[in-house]
């Protein structure tokens, strides 16, 4: 009994020592989970307010980029009534406020255009009468693109496409006859002009240079800013002459170019000596052109009589300089008669590089100031002088109607040689005197 007794105590003793080890191996466990959780607590503290956003602006960068065509915002598109230009329905007035020019007028300068050979983009080809229109609706108001549909009743978008195609058919076409027209500034005409002036036929025009203001350029802003002025421009340079025509006109060169260096480069020296050294000008009889104290005395230009160092001017120096600024004037009568008539030259908001032709816009606005004068036969300088400026006709005459046809004066010269046929003349001529005969109608009417 002692014997079995005992085995039952040492089994009891066993099971509850048995216990006691789980129970401190599960309190030892749970002591190092808790102890591990603390430290990693202690370790990685939570996330603060500042950097919750920064993951959020960066997931959302991440997110962007992933997207293959990214969402642009639309321009809201220009409410138009979609009508058929209709030339010949507009009124003499309506004509003249919104394009300078009345509808004879615009139909005698239509034929020295050559806008049929005008190239537009897209495939667009509207008529001469609405690319002309468009044309002088723009330079004559500072408007914007999307206030044109509504007179025109085509899109914005057609409208910029015609307007700049004309502006680069311009270029082209009449930009190296506004630097000098050899065929009307002849010998004889420039001594008309000296008689006209006077001086004892020593001076036949006047010259100066202009500055147009434009936007500051994003790019070489140095190149284009002048200090005088105090903003960026380019410059053109104009010759004018007594009968209010602008006879030569040089450039767009840049604004911090000062007016002697662009004469130089302009070319218009080399051109007028050239002129009369052909025709056997001796150099005592060549006339001068006059201009400011930027302008000093050379074969081609005249300038003030300038004070001596430690003396003084004589009294006829002095009347003479006087007598001259009175009429030199007359080259800033012609810079505001373009300003007054083409207002988008002045609109220097509307003038940025790189994203509209800034340059044409003056030298498109002095050619249509030009031939404004010869329509109406007088201008503020012409009634000074009392010369009137010459005819359309006779100041476009090198713009005939073969070059309107677009062939150039090498084959006009030689478009009667032996290796054309008889019937090829005759049909040719034929041709060219019909169409001579319907611009002369026009004129006429």
């Amino acid at each position: 009994m002692d014997d079995s007794s005992e085995d039952e105590r040492e089994l009891e003793l066993l099971v509850a020592l048995d216990n006691s080890t789980m129970t401190i191996i599960q309190a030892a466990t749970s002591a190092l989970i808790a102890g591990a959780a603390y430290q990693d607590s202690v370790a990685t503290p939570a996330p603060s307010r500042r950097t919750s956003r920064r993951t959020s602006r960066r997931a959302s960068r991440r997110a962007s980029r992933r997207q293959t065509e990214p969402v642009t915002p639309q321009r809201p598109t220009t409410e138009y009534v979609k009508f058929l230009f209709d030339f010949e329905s507009l009124s003499e007035q309506k004509c003249k406020q919104h394009f300078r020019f009345n509808k004879t007028e615009i139909k005698r300068l239509l034929p020295f255009m050559g806008l049929c050979l005008c190239k537009y983009e897209q495939g667009i080809q509207p008529s001469e009468e609405l690319a002309i229109c468009i044309w002088l609706n723009r330079l004559s108001w500072p408007n914007k693109i999307h206030d044109m549909p509504h007179l025109f009743g085509v899109s914005p978008g057609y409208v910029d496409i015609v307007y700049n195609a004309v502006l680069k058919h311009f270029k082209v076409r009449f930009l190296p006859f506004l630097l000098f027209d050899s065929s009307r500034l002849t010998i004889e005409k420039i001594r008309e002009y000296a008689d006209v002036i006077g001086e004892d036929g020593k001076i036949w025009a006047f010259i100066d240079g202009t500055t147009k203001h434009i936007c500051r350029p994003t790019i070489n802003q140095e190149v284009s800013y002048t200090g005088h002025k105090a903003y960026h421009a380019y410059k053109w340079q104009a010759v004018v002459t007594p009968d209010g025509l602008c006879s030569s006109l040089a450039g767009p060169e840049n604004g911090s170019r000062s007016d002697w260096r662009m004469y130089e480069r302009s070319g218009i020296r080399e051109i007028i000596q050239r002129l009369f050294t052909t025709n056997n000008v001796p150099d005592d009889e060549r006339p001068f052109i006059y201009g400011d104290a930027a302008y000093t005395s050379s074969t081609v230009t005249m300038g003030p009589w300038r004070r001596p160092a430690r003396g003084e001017l004589t009294a006829q120096q002095r009347a003479f300089n006087k007598r001259l600024s009175k009429k030199r004037v007359s080259v800033e009568n012609f810079f505001a008669m373009v300003q007054n008539s083409w207002s988008l030259s002045v609109m220097h908001t509307s003038h940025r590089l790189g994203s509209s032709p800034v340059g044409l816009v003056f030298a498109s606005s002095a050619f249509l100031e030009n031939c404004k004068s010869c329509l109406r036969g007088s201008n503020q300088v012409s009634r000074r002088f009392g010369m009137p400026p010459p005819s359309l006709e006779e100041y476009l005459s090198v713009f005939d109607i073969r070059r309107v046809m677009g062939i150039p004066r090498a084959i006009q010269d030689t478009e009667s040689s032996e290796e054309e046929t008889e019937s090829e003349e005759d049909e040719t001529e034929s041709e060219i005197s019909d169409m001579e005969s319907e611009i002369s109608d026009m004129g006429e009417n």
